[in-house]
């Protein structure tokens, strides 16, 4: 074990207060609205529990109020936007602003008008926007004689902008979507930063980039930045959209030396950091008398964990002990009632979903409203956020008890910082400790996305803008594409011309599944049914030959190889236009009567999740109705939880690949297709595990394209370097082959074509020692 003690930290206070605020502001959130007086966009990247949340909230303050003032306030999860939307109300009624704060997620605007026929979220988005919210009075609680058009301070998850930004609505409302949010926002703020990869950070990008070249900021447009830990891939992308002199970093380390002496106000508690081997379960079970203890002195605290099943084999351990009524989950699998009501329980089992700016509230706590906290960590950013949980006293009474945080950490993380056991550190020098020492690892990013399916992915909006548009207004498109390429990947020979024909062969592909007879698609396919037999055979047929042979081609059985090919493609980029992972995996409608998942009796999850962590039967409609009082929808998997595996179950994958030549798939020409590198929607997956699965079960994604990088078994040396410092994982792949069944490792979803940049040269290295070993 390494005992740290940590010193308070306190934060300078502002000498003046322009706003009146009931308390001055801190220095840094004054410092944050002053900056935005003059450059378009300010990071602000104090520490966790400083208030950075309200120093973005003081612009507001600057904004005249008219109706085209619009605010969107984008967080990372639908808990932290309601979080944020309770606070902001609180501010703009505190401070009498005219402005009216909406908070909206998916499920709020499908629930609006939820009898239509045709899903049209994308229109009534549209409209609340374009009307202030006007068209929906009752929706928002708004009075019916109430028809003043204030500014909406929009609160709101990313998906929403992306989907917006990127044409994913409906084809109905995916113009006016697009040109309503590119041009209807005064101010923007993005929280918690840091919590976005890179792939995720490159679509806010292209939005600045875009307001930066089409005039947006020379009309006031700014942006917002909030992370306690911005790395240095960030401020790279920032400093070439911006140049240095754009842009204002606010941090403790650029603080000018004329505000030493301000006076200052306490944010964080002492605390001792005492860092220990071991997981949240045996954590749990082996201290739960000592928790109960703490619990009794009236203490408050939380457990969190890296993975849902290590939370709930604690719930199990402390649930009797502890008791129910001083219990309380914030996962994912809590229904959102509970959850909230939850967080004001004593003791909190949490998930990595608190890590994101979650503010664990209390009831009339004159302290800090967490006492303790216990948590995992494999990375330095998770140390970091996690144990300043605790301690929190920005504007409370009582601001020098002690705290404690407990880490639980590798054995060579516990080595490393046995140089700094029993001693007293800053949080500041803590930080810096754990830098030089590498006791943690920090969190690899995916920058080498961005330059190559980043670029790519990001020119799709501008593609679809450049039907929208005149000859001469389609040049801007062009310029904003080298803005664009600028920032991505700079040294990239790609042209706007160039992925603008990725994206209208993407288009045939769409437009001949739907319509196979349609003449205008027709006559475009040669250039892709080329690649298609290229992929297929290695070697790509002359473009004149294909368009000769045409009419044959696409006629059975030439034609289904190739529309199972455009099934692959269309899959492939579906995923590439989902902004979280797109692999959910399959649900199953649950009956929970012990409360082993979560608080509810009955709920959904994901079906692998529970095969590989719990015991349970598979129930049937009659079952269910009669087990639960209500019926679960038509084809749906329902089961019955009867207890937590002791041991968990290891969920691998089987498939076959389709018969697509003759004479079968060898090992050699497999891979040439399926795993040289290239992330591939595949169709007809099987889950398989080492006991028997009901044929339910085996078969639930069986009919789902899902994308997926295949690795052979050569380079898994290689993938797991790449994955040791990320925050994804592998499974096992049985692939049928005309010599038997061979294994490969298999990453699913988006994270595929994350990992697909990072493995690219190991692949290329293989390639060129076969092609080495044929000579």
């Amino acid at each position: 074990m390494v005992e740290i003690h940590l010193t308070g930290q306190s934060e300078k206070v502002a000498v003046e207060n322009p706003y009146n605020l009931s308390r001055p502001p801190l220095y840094h959130q004054l410092r944050t609205a002053d900056a935005l007086q003059s450059v378009p966009l300010v990071m602000n990247a104090y520490n966790t529990g400083t208030g950075k949340t309200y120093a973005s909230l003081l612009h507001l303050f600057s904004m005249k109020g008219t109706p085209k003032d619009n605010v969107l306030f984008i967080a990372p999860t639908n808990e932290l936007i309601h979080q944020h939307y309770e606070d902001i109300c609180e501010f703009v009624e505190a401070n009498n602003l005219r402005f009216r704060p909406i908070e909206i997620n998916a499920a709020v605007l499908k629930s609006w008008h939820s009898d239509d026929r045709v899903d049209r979220s994308g229109e009534r988005f549209v409209d609340l926007i374009r009307s202030n919210g006007q068209t929906f009075h009752a929706e928002l609680g708004i009075a019916p004689d109430d028809h003043d058009k204030l500014p909406l301070i929009l609160v709101t998850n990313p998906d929403l902008f992306y989907y917006a930004l990127f044409w994913q609505f409906s084809p109905f409302d995916q113009r006016n979507l697009f040109q309503t949010f590119v041009t209807s926002f005064r101010y923007i703020v993005i929280d918690e930063f840091h919590y976005y990869n890179s792939k995720q950070l490159a679509n806010f990008l292209l939005f600045m980039a875009l307001s930066k070249e089409w005039g947006f900021f020379a009309e006031g447009r700014r942006f917002c930045l909030l992370s306690a830990t911005p790395d240095a891939g960030t401020r790279m992308y920032l400093d070439r959209l911006f140049g240095p002199d754009d842009w204002v970093l606010i941090s403790p380390e650029n603080e000018p030396p004329e505000v030493a002496n301000l006076p200052t106000t306490p944010v964080l508690a002492p605390a001792i950091l005492r860092l220990v081997d071991g997981t949240i379960d045996s954590y749990a079970k082996e201290e739960g008398k000592a928790l109960q203890e703490r619990l009794g002195k009236g203490e408050d605290g939380a457990l969190i964990a890296n993975a849902l099943w290590r939370i709930n084999q604690a719930h199990a351990a402390l649930r009797f002990s502890i008791g129910a009524e001083s219990l309380g989950r914030i996962t994912g699998a809590q229904p959102v009632a509970q959850r909230r009501a939850d967080q004001f329980k004593p003791l909190i089992l949490a998930t990595p979903t608190v890590d994101i700016g979650y503010n664990f509230k209390k009831k009339a706590k004159a302290r800090q409203n967490l006492d303790f906290v216990v948590f995992e960590a494999r990375f330095q950013d998770e140390l970091i956020q996690r144990m300043g949980r605790a301690g929190r006293v920005l504007g409370k009474t009582e601001t020098e008890i002690l705290s404690e945080a407990i880490g639980l950490v590798s054995p060579e993380s516990i080595a490393a910082l046995q140089v700094a056991n029993g001693q007293t550190f800053s949080r500041s020098e803590f930080l810096a400790l754990l830098t030089q020492t590498v006791a943690l690892p920090e969190k690899a990013d995916f920058q080498a996305y961005v330059s190559r399916g980043g670029l790519e992915e990001n020119i799709f909006p501008l593609y679809n803008a450049q039907k929208m548009l005149s000859t001469e207004d389609s040049q801007r498109l062009e310029a904003a594409f080298e803005v664009i390429r600028g920032v991505f990947a700079p040294t990239s020979r790609r042209t706007f011309a160039g992925i603008h024909i990725r994206w209208k062969q993407q288009e045939t592909i769409d437009g001949w599944l739907r319509e196979s007879t349609n003449s205008y698609h027709i006559k475009h396919l040669p250039e892709i049914i080329a690649t298609y037999l290229e992929w297929l055979t290695g070697e790509k047929p002359e473009k004149e030959d294909i368009r000769a042979k045409l009419s044959l081609l696409l006629k059975p059985p030439y034609v289904d190889g190739f529309r199972l090919y455009c099934e692959m493609e269309r899959a492939r980029t579906q995923t590439q236009f989902s902004f979280r992972d797109s692999f959910s995996g399959p649900t199953a409608w649950v009956y929970d009567p012990e409360r082993l998942l979560s608080g509810a009796e009955v709920t959904q999850y994901d079906l692998i999740h529970l095969v590989e962590n719990y015991q349970f039967t598979i129930l049937d409609e009659k079952q269910f109705l009669r087990a639960t009082g209500g019926a679960a929808p038509a084809e749906s998997i329902c089961i019955g939880l009867q207890r937590h595996r002791q041991e968990r179950l290891r969920v691998s994958l089987r498939w076959r690949p389709p018969r697509l030549l003759h004479n079968g798939w060898s090992e050699a020409a497999f891979i040439r297709c399926y795993a040289a590198g290239q992330p591939i929607a595949v169709n007809g997956l099987l889950i398989r595990a080492q006991e028997p699965l009901d044929a339910q079960i085996r078969d639930a994604i069986g009919q789902q394209y899902v994308l997926a990088l295949l690795v052979p078994e050569r380079l898994n040396g290689t993938l797991q370097s790449q994955l040791r410092y990320r925050a994804i994982y592998s499974r096992k792949l049985l692939v049928g082959l005309t010599d038997g069944e061979k294994e490969f490792e298999v990453v699913l979803g988006s994270s595929a074509l994350l990992l697909e940049p990072l493995m690219a040269w190991a692949f290329q290295q293989a390639q060129d020692s076969d092609e080495a070993i044929i000579c």
